[in-house]
């Protein structure tokens, strides 16, 4: 079994790749931290279908979802369901928007997966 650290490691070398990772912006407490996630977003592809660690191809349930690391400089060691908040478009290349944290939809012990709603 992979360690914390392991699967963070893994997950910021993925999120590094600029095919899969963008640039974020997340606020907690009104600081805002600028980090990586992997984005995604309803109506992209041909399916609405999760195909990610721990969904069970499951239907996405926000118009926005993201993962991030667990890891306190690289991610968010901890999370305030409806009081932090993402700037993130919510197309590509469309205009970024401030979008409320509103479900941790899976954890692991390297990463987050978290819904948006605007």
């Amino acid at each position: 079994m992979a360690t914390a650290a392991q699967l963070q490691a893994e997950f910021y070398r993925m999120v590094n790749d600029p095919m899969f990772g963008e640039d974020i912006v997340y606020v907690s407490g009104g600081v805002e931290y600028t980090i990586k996630a992997k984005i995604y977003r309803r109506g992209i592809g041909g399916s609405n279908m999760r195909f990610d660690r721990g969904t069970e191809s499951k239907q996405q349930r926000y118009d926005v979802e993201i993962r991030i690391s667990s890891h306190a400089t690289q991610g968010r060691s901890s999370i305030a369901i409806k009081s932090d908040s993402v700037k993130i478009a919510k197309d590509i290349g469309g205009a970024v928007h401030i979008m409320r944290v509103m479900e941790i939809i899976d954890q692991d012990p390297g990463t987050w997966k978290i819904g948006l709603s605007v």
